[in-house]
């Protein structure tokens, strides 16, 4: 069993802040926002945007890095059971869209009563955006 190249996940971890921040802002701007606002309205809460905001956008691309930094390291880890490729890959991404998203996801809209249409939307939505800043990034580790 190799050790973890450090340099690498750290690489992995950038291009994959690259490809989520790509992917995220777009669907974002898309549609999540919106479908966003529409259902924190119809809860009666009234939405702030914080997007102009450059605290927010650092504090965000921050988040997106750490998560990059897991989900590459998680590769690494998992590799020699599985062996390198994209099934391994995807299993990574797939754990961390699960705990840095759908958990946190399932909590809030719980608690604020969110409807499923956004939870759904939001949740598959975030699947393909860590699932391929996470293959992205694994392009790059190298033992």
């Amino acid at each position: 069993m190799g050790r973890v190249n450090w340099g690498r996940v750290v690489l992995g971890g950038l291009v994959s802040l690259v490809v989520y921040s790509a992917l995220g802002a777009a669907s974002a701007f898309l549609y999540l926002m919106k479908e966003g606002r529409n259902a924190f309205e119809h809860i009666g809460l009234r939405v702030v945007s914080h997007m102009s905001d450059p605290g927010f956008f650092a504090f965000v691309a921050v988040l997106a890095f750490v998560s990059g930094i897991l989900s590459i390291w998680l590769y690494a880890a998992i590799r020699p059971r599985y062996g390198p490729g994209i099934r391994t890959a995807v299993i990574a991404g797939v754990v961390i869209w699960i705990l840095a998203q759908l958990l946190p996801l399932l909590y809030w809209s719980q608690l604020l009563g969110l409807g499923t249409r956004l939870v759904i939307l939001n949740g598959v939505t975030t699947l393909v955006v860590v699932v391929t800043a996470t293959l992205a990034g694994t392009w790059f580790y190298q033992e």
